[in-house]
């Protein structure tokens, strides 16, 4: 992985590769927003990024990209990769985020997903709703809840999709129900959160 500003040429005449071209502004706002503060002199040491959790969670972000995934995921694993990136590799002195009295907040955002569990809805259109900045809302929320808001979601998704299961619902058509973009999406999670398929959950 290139830092960001570095040139480089690549004269491997076969390869793989994997490019996110993002507005260093851009960037710059999206780790002021997650922190609350203004950073001054926020620069990236040169060189190549060899440093496995970051290139991890680089190729998490990318392929989530690719993928029909759920916004709030999206959101999360974008917003903390920038964050990592930031203060990791970056050259400024970057401040925690400060933490304040959000409860009501938290307690809102629960009701809100727990009544549109079924809905597709971005960070920055929960936050909104919450009037809190979209990274203080996700990193406050998993904080206090202990899983990001698109984790809660989907559990609270699959808590419903076993209640339709036990009423008699189809599996695709459960899946349509809770929110699921397709089945094998819903047989992924139903399977992670509950140890088996939902098929074995019906028999």
């Amino acid at each position: 992985m290139v830092a960001p500003g570095d040139i480089h040429a690549n004269r491997k005449t076969t390869c793989n590769f994997r490019c996110l071209l993002m507005g260093f502004r851009a960037l710059q706002n999206a780790v002021e927003q997650f922190v609350e503060k203004n950073i001054r002199g926020l620069s990236f040491r040169s060189g190549l990024i060899e440093d496995q959790g970051t290139l991890g969670r680089f190729l998490k972000v990318h392929r989530l990209m690719e993928e029909d995934e759920p916004d709030l995921g999206r959101d999360d694993i974008a917003f903390s990769f920038l964050h990592e990136l930031a203060v990791r590799h970056g050259t400024a002195n970057i401040p925690l985020p400060r933490n304040g009295n959000e409860d009501f907040a938290i307690r809102r955002t629960k009701r809100f997903l727990d009544k549109h569990y079924a809905e597709r809805v971005s960070l920055h259109e929960l936050a909104r709703f919450m009037r809190l900045s979209a990274y203080h809302l996700n990193r406050t929320f998993r904080r206090k809840i202990g899983m990001p808001p698109h984790e809660y979601q989907v559990q609270v998704r699959i808590l419903k999709a076993k209640g339709f299961l036990r009423l008699g619902r189809s599996i695709s058509e459960t899946a349509s129900l809770v929110g699921f973009v397709d089945q094998s999406h819903f047989t992924r999670h139903f399977k992670r959160f509950v140890g088996v398929t939902p098929g074995r959950f019906l028999r």
